[in-house]
């Protein structure tokens, strides 16, 4: 889906482009164009954003059953609400 809306995205870019070399370009449409392309370009951000934490989640909750982690209910309970970082599946919470 995201690399769809930035495909989109691009081609809204060069719909900008091509209104504003015109020899009188039409303010009001290049204001709506820039106005639809920032609205796609915030939903390809929260789909990326959706997507990344969502595979990062299904690593964490593999890695849990591969270790026999999800077993153990004292931990399960603290591992799976940890934040989600750029050090492991786990980050370092589950150290503490």
């Amino acid at each position: 889906m995201s690399i769809i809306s930035l495909a989109y995205l691009q081609q809204g870019l060069g719909t900008l482009m091509g209104s504003l070399k015109e020899k009188e370009p039409n303010v009001d449409r290049a204001v709506q164009t820039d106005r639809d392309l920032y609205d796609i370009s915030a939903k390809v951000l929260d789909q990326c954003g959706r997507s990344g934490a969502f595979h990062h989640l299904i690593r964490r909750k593999a890695a849990a059953a591969d270790t026999g982690l999800d077993d153990v209910r004292e931990v399960q309970a603290k591992v799976m609400p940890l934040p989600l970082s750029a050090s492991g599946v786990f980050g370092k919470g589950l150290d503490e």
